[in-house]
């Protein structure tokens, strides 16, 4: 009879709970219209003025602008800048990314002159510490050895997951 091996596996948060989901797909670039303005209006073609992350406050603003394209000067284009929401999210640092375009007016003549592209992110919580508990049979270096989560890593629900089914294999 094949022994069982009781073992507690705990992930101590400082940030958000964990949620059983698919992780999500980056959506496309969000452009909004102008103030006042009541039909659409295309932004492609226009420089870009700003590119601006937003929603981030453990990772560092250059991590997140060195996975963009899309630079100030350049010509704003919807493909460019969901490939660079796509590069952001690869760094799994984060719950969600998306990109907000804004139009942005000359003031006295309320043309468009350029758009401002903000990059809006939610950071995944992070893992306070990782506890072994009940575990008799091994060093609890081996299971640790063998974990993917670690202490001051970002939370992943899937690997969390993953980490469970590999103590209990």
């Amino acid at each position: 009879a094949a022994k069982t091996i009781p073992v507690l596996f705990l992930a101590f948060l400082l940030a958000a709970p964990l949620s059983a989901q698919t992780p999500p797909t980056p959506p496309a670039a969000v452009e909004r219209p102008l103030p006042g303005n009541a039909g659409p209006v295309s932004l492609e073609g226009l420089p870009i003025l700003r590119v601006e992350v937003v929603g981030n406050s453990r990772t560092d603003a250059h991590l997140i602008l060195d996975q963009v394209r899309a630079q100030v000067g350049q010509i704003y284009s919807r493909q460019q800048v969901d490939v660079d929401v796509r590069s952001i999210a690869s760094l799994d640092r984060f719950v969600t990314v998306r990109a907000e375009v804004v139009p942005s007016a000359d003031e006295k003549t309320s043309r468009l002159k350029g758009v401002i592209v903000r990059f809006l992110v939610e950071e995944r919580g992070i893992v306070a510490a990782v506890e072994i508990r009940g575990n008799r049979q091994f060093k609890d270096q081996v299971l640790r050895d063998a974990l993917v989560t670690h202490s001051a890593g970002p939370l992943d629900p899937f690997t969390l997951q993953t980490d469970i089914k590999t103590i209990r294999a």
